[in-house]
């Protein structure tokens, strides 16, 4: 129990108060609570994981993620970011990290099934596709023809007094990833201009075809053989290139899609890639090889013929 003392504001009991018969019965009923003790019961055991609990059903992934500090992660990242912009990115930190150890971590089942993954990878393409409003991944892969069908096919029924509903939501492709739905809508709601929607999906889809990379690699037991070759798939599966558009997100900017994709600004986007996925990899080593994952800018360097004191001079 939490014994909290409430105190009236003294401001109100003292000359220049409110007078008038209502604001006396006010200023009583203040002087009759001031002092008392107020027992608040510890609610935090009950609710602090009430959303855990419902994401997840196994007890082991469940403790794995309590010790994830999303919310720490994203205010050291984004201090200024306001409260609306600070939980959008929080939500979509927590979908990143939730659906990269979906596909990579030896305890999911999705990540032992290249065939489940496959079907995984694209039901996730589908979902963000849709809940950033964009054609579907159908219309995408078969080009301008069936969205122009699509229109035609939506506004038949609505011009002969057809109300027509809505695309339907697809499923989402694991319980936990769902919580892309919230990102989605704030997402939609700050940036109507369809391009940058557009780079976005096109980020995620360039991270998420090289999870596919990467599994196949770790699946059949194939190393890159060069650090030039990890670096080619790295690269996009740090997903860095997702989170050039998240950190604009978070500051409540729109960059032109001309400076994006201006040579300058690819530079500079590779280099911070280069940095982080270095620092990664050095500070994840000891928990991805107990995973059984080699691939990490170290073991390639070491499988390639550099020794890992080399390693950290490169």
């Amino acid at each position: 129990m939490t014994s909290l003392a409430m105190e009236a504001p003294s401001n109100l009991l003292g000359k220049g108060g409110p007078t008038g018969t209502n604001n006396q019965n006010h200023l009583n009923l203040i002087a009759e609570i001031q002092g008392q003790a107020m027992h608040v019961p510890d609610i935090a055991r009950t609710v602090c994981q009430l959303a855990a609990v419902c994401a997840y059903s196994d007890e082991k992934l469940l403790k794995r993620a309590s010790k994830n500090d999303y919310a720490l992660f994203t205010s050291i990242w984004f201090p200024e970011a306001d409260w609306n912009r600070f939980a959008a990115v929080g939500v979509f930190f927590w979908w990143l990290f939730t659906i990269d150890d979906l596909m990579d971590m030896n305890e999911e089942d999705v990540s032992l099934d290249f065939a489940a993954s496959c079907r995984f990878r694209e039901q996730v393409t589908d979902y963000t596709r849709h809940w950033l409003c964009l054609e579907s991944a159908d219309d995408a892969r078969h080009g301008a023809a069936a969205s122009v069908a699509r229109s035609f096919l939506s506004w038949v029924p609505f011009s002969f007094g057809v109300q027509h509903l809505p695309q339907a939501e697809p499923p989402s492709p694991d319980p936990r990833c769902s919580v892309f739905k919230e990102f989605g809508n704030a997402v939609v709601g700050s940036y109507s201009k369809v391009g940058f929607r557009q780079g976005l999906q096109k980020e995620l889809e360039d991270y998420i075809a090289y999870c596919e990379v990467e599994q196949r690699d770790r699946l059949t037991g194939r190393t890159p053989d060069s650090l030039d070759e990890y670096m080619e798939t790295r690269s996009y599966t740090s997903a860095v290139r997702v989170c050039c558009y998240i950190v604009q997100i978070a500051f409540g900017i729109e960059l032109p899609m001309w400076l994006l994709q201006a040579p300058e600004m690819q530079i500079l986007w590779k280099e911070i890639n280069i940095n982080i996925i270095f620092g990664n990899d050095m500070l994840s080593i000891k928990k991805e090889l107990v995973g059984g994952c080699v691939h990490n800018s170290i073991p390639i360097l070491y499988h390639s013929g550099l020794t890992t004191p080399s390693r950290c001079h490169v």
